[in-house]
């Protein structure tokens, strides 16, 4: 009589995953072993009922954020940035859009019941972003309105 195959034999047959796999995902250590104190404490049928009833937590949304307000304000940073920056170009100053972007925090910070920020790297990379990211969008809606403008006129 033959000797049936296990998974645990010396043999060269099937072997063992080293992680568990759950519907084609394989567990970390780290993950295998909370489960397993997981189980240990519960059971494993109050952690599969509770699997079932528990909503996945991402730290990511999905799909694109709502713009609302916050686009607007990039908008017209970006907006004030530009045509302060043309007016540096036409005086010939050197570096136009970092001065347009420290006129946009002593515009930003004037108000004396917001605290003042220092015009710092960190601060400034973070106001350049933002102000990129808000000339994108300030472009495509400049185009958007262009478009919708060509479709009225086609229109008529």
């Amino acid at each position: 009589m033959a000797r049936k195959r296990r998974w645990f034999s010396s043999d060269d047959g099937p072997k063992r995953p080293k992680y568990p796999r759950i519907r084609g995902v394989e567990l970390s250590p780290r993950d295998t072993k909370a489960l397993a104190r997981l189980v240990d404490r519960y059971g494993p049928n109050a952690i599969a009922e509770a699997a079932r009833w528990l909503k996945p937590t991402s730290k990511r949304s999905k799909g694109r954020p709502y713009k609302g307000r916050a686009l607007f304000e990039r908008m017209h940073m970006a907006s004030c940035i530009e045509d302060w920056a043309e007016e540096y170009k036409l005086n010939g100053k050197p570096n136009p859009f970092r001065l347009a972007m420290i006129d946009w925090h002593e515009f930003v910070y004037s108000d004396p019941e917001i605290e003042k920020r220092d015009f710092d790297v960190k601060y400034e990379k973070a106001l350049k972003k933002k102000f990129y990211k808000g000339r994108r969008e300030l472009r495509e809606w400049r185009e958007l309105l262009e478009r919708r403008k060509e479709q009225r006129q086609t229109r008529k």
